[in-house]
Formats: C-alpha cells, sequence, structure tokens
C-alpha cells in the first residue's frame, strides 16, 4: 500500500470545515484504490496569530520541508516592507 504523507494547514483561506471533509473524501478514496495518508496537521492560521503574536513559530518553515511538495515547489517568503 502506498503512503503520502501531507501536511495540513486548516483554517484561513479554505476554512477550518472544509480541510476536514476533505481529508474524509481523500481517506475514503484512499481506502477503495488502496492508498493511505498520514495528515500532519500545523495550527498556523490567524486565531495562533492572535494567541502569539505570530503566523508559525520562528522555525516554523523548516518542518514543513520534511515534504516533498513544499521543497520541490521552491515556496518563497517574501520579507515585510515598510
Amino acid at each position: 500500500m502506498n503512503e503520502y504523507r501531507i501536511a495540513v494547514i486548516p483554517g484561513d483561506g479554505i476554512g477550518k470545515e472544509v480541510v476536514p471533509e476533505g481529508i474524509r473524501v481523500l481517506d475514503a478514496a484512499g481506502t477503495k484504490y488502496g492508498i493511505r495518508f498520514r495528515w500532519d496537521e500545523f495550527p498556523w492560521s490567524c486565531e495562533y496569530y492572535i494567541k502569539t503574536g505570530r503566523m508559525m513559530p520562528e522555525d516554523g518553515l523548516g518542518p514543513v520541508f520534511i515534504y516533498p511538495s513544499f521543497a520541490r515547489e521552491r515556496i518563497r517568503i517574501k520579507p515585510r516592507t515598510p
């Protein structure tokens, strides 16, 4: 059985209600077609910002680069300009 590890960042944009339903659909399809998903959730959102004053931890990008799609797409973060 193939297994895919996927980073999930529910919250802003797509919504905390939509992501769990997407996971449910993919898990059902995976069961039918012999694919297993490993979901790693990161709690970064505006709610996280309100609680911590940051959108993600200082080292937040480090953990996500273990996922091939993040590394392959070469995510770039623009520095904030005044």
